[in-house]
């Protein structure tokens, strides 16, 4: 073979490879161009609905970011802030990690239990009235116990401050302005229930549980003939060392079914004291109350607790505040050392994100939750977060199995309902601001695209939200069609968090 042949030859070689390469190339390119064109269309109109937003949305599975817009400034997170907790305490502790909960006694003596008996915690978020009780119970038929002669306390050392209420609005009593403590039951909070009474002009029948809880109730509700908005409403006051529950509301006649109103509790030592009082009494234990004593318990008794996989879905599916407080300290416990704080855990999820490549002028925690108006980030850097999240064999089952899916239970259960893709994300929501972060699924395709919205000075919320729902479908209907079918994704949804359809 001659050079000329030769060369010829590697000529045509090179030329068909490179057309190639082109070739395969193209339809991404086109893809990328159709979404860029797509998305700009919606950008005046995000612009009249809110006067800062960004936008950062990104091809999957390589993370290549097709679309951004302002998406390196800084906005308010709201509940956006729990995937960051969530990612940290991933991180740091693994899907595995339990709570230290438990009782701390004297030793009991001939079915005698004496001195004072102290509830422990380490800030476990997720502690039921009823899995307290049962702790209580078996306690008592373990060690025999008949008559307890003494004190019933609470621990409360292991945060700081002790007792924290957060309030971001005014309304304190609601309980997404959760009360603090790291020895905590029932997302320490009380549920009301209000009833029509006998006649109009009567006050109605207010109700609550737990009912051995013991505080003063001043009824000011009222049973009218008719009502065209049943309402209820809590308030605490606090008068010569005792709780007041001044309650207020209105209730039509008629009305069969009871308003539930679920509040913050401000006593979260009295509320767990009374549920081990209850638990002893049905066990029948003989109480004798007594003075508390200063002597060291020397006896403890663990209780049993979720991992922190089955805690997840808590604060990002149904977004709870209390118990993204609860882990944003005990991770800054875990890290730094107890008492956990709010400065610790700061600290920690800092860490963990620039680690992971998020620098700390992209991210600004001051709180676990959110409801802090100072929390900020850039859409970028939580765009960042979902792509190494499921990069993480180990973490994307968990943190996406925990996040809501349109129509679905959460806080997504009317969003896209009936859409046919799926959506998984965490939502950010206050008064004037809202958010929304996750990933869509395309039918036979996987996931094919994250995204980050973020609106700050939100004129009117409901159009925003109908705003995003019309682009994700856009989006998804775009991405079904520009793309070649491939095989389907494994189920996400972790097994562990089939319990909170119980709960839900």
């Amino acid at each position: 073979m001659t050079r000329l042949t030769s060369l010829l030859l590697s000529i045509v070689l090179i030329t068909l490879f490179c057309s190639s390469f082109s070739y395969a190339a193209r339809p991404v390119e086109t893809e990328v161009k159709k979404i860029q064109s797509l998305i700009k269309g919606y950008v005046p109109v995000f612009n009249r609905l809110s006067k800062s937003w960004g936008l950062e949305i990104r091809r999957f599975p390589d993370g290549t970011v097709i679309f951004s817009k302002n998406a390196h400034c800084l906005f308010i997170t709201a509940s956006l802030t729990k995937l960051f907790t969530s990612f940290a305490a991933l991180e740091l502790l693994g899907p595995n990690h339990f709570f230290d909960v438990g009782l701390r006694s004297s030793i009991p003596i001939k079915g005698i239990l004496s001195g004072t008996l102290t509830v422990t915690s380490n800030g476990y978020p997720l502690w039921l009235s009823s899995e307290l009780q049962e702790c209580v119970r078996r306690f008592v038929s373990d060690f025999r116990i008949e008559k307890f002669q003494g004190s019933i306390t609470t621990y409360q050392g292991l945060f700081f401050p002790h007792v924290e209420h957060i309030c971001l609005d005014g309304k304190c009593s609601r309980a997404y302005n959760p009360v603090i403590s790291p020895t905590a039951v029932d997302f320490n909070s009380i549920e009301f229930q209000l009833l029509p009474g006998g006649k109009i002009g009567k006050p109605g029948i207010v109700r609550y549980s737990p009912a051995h809880v013991r505080f003063r109730i001043v009824n000011k509700t009222i049973t009218v003939k008719r009502a065209r908005k049943n309402w209820l409403s809590v308030q605490w006051k606090k008068q010569n060392g005792t709780y007041h529950a001044i309650v207020t509301g209105k209730i039509g006649l008629k009305r069969k079914k009871a308003i539930s109103l679920r509040v913050s509790c401000p006593f979260p030592d009295t509320l767990l004291t009374s549920n081990v009082e209850t638990a002893m009494k049905e066990a029948g234990v003989k109480i004798i109350i007594k003075k508390p004593t200063n002597k060291k318990e020397p006896l403890y008794f663990p209780c049993a607790t979720r991992s922190l996989a089955e805690i997840l879905p808590g604060l990002n599916r149904y977004s709870n505040n209390f118990m993204a407080e609860m882990l944003f300290r005990h991770l800054g416990g875990v890290r730094f050392g107890f008492p956990g704080s709010k400065k610790k855990g700061a600290l920690a999820i800092q860490e963990v994100l620039r680690r992971n490549g998020i620098a700390p002028g992209e991210v600004h925690i001051t709180c676990g939750s959110g409801l802090d108006r100072s929390n900020k980030a850039t859409p970028a850097a939580l765009g960042k977060l979902l792509f190494r999240v499921y990069s993480d064999p180990t973490i994307s089952p968990l943190l996406l199995g925990s996040m809501a899916r349109n129509g679905d239970e959460g806080t997504l259960r009317r969003f896209l309902k009936g859409a046919n893709f799926i959506v998984m994300a965490k939502t950010g929501t206050l008064s004037d601001v809202l958010g929304m972060a996750g990933y869509i699924f395309v039918p036979n395709r996987g996931c094919v695209a994250s995204f980050t919205v973020m609106c700050n000075d939100v004129h009117n919320k409901w159009k925003l939200k109908a705003l995003l729902e019309k682009l994700l479908r856009d989006l998804a209907h775009l991405l079904a069609t520009s793309r070649k079918p491939e095989k389907a994704p494994k189920k996400l949804r972790y097994k562990a968090h089939d319990w909170w359809k119980k709960q839900a």
